[in-house]
């Protein structure tokens, strides 16, 4: 049986993010990777990266392991503010 998020199976991973159902979950643009500092722009380099266009929320969808999903920080979240947040910037590890 598959675990589900907050917001279903294919939901934002985000705990505090209100809306995050699966149709606000799209493809980070290349556009949006350029926002991201290069270490993250190398590391995310050929792997699909999603975003929660709610809440900002970019991630990795393991889809092997489903839902289970790195969380790589906010990037222009309608909560966490313009431009790129890190986890550790907005106190979470």
């Amino acid at each position: 049986m598959k675990k589900t998020t907050k917001h279903g199976t294919y939901g934002c991973p985000a705990q505090d993010c209100s809306s995050g159902d699966a149709r606000r979950q799209k493809d980070l643009t290349d556009t949006q990777k350029t926002s991201l500092p290069t270490e993250i722009q190398r590391k995310i380099e050929n792997i699909v990266c999603k975003r929660c266009n709610y809440c900002g929320c970019v991630y990795i969808r393991n889809y092997d392991f489903q839902p289970q999903c790195s969380i790589l920080g906010f990037l222009d979240g309608g909560v966490s503010g313009a431009g790129w947040k890190p986890l550790h910037q907005l106190g979470i590890q």
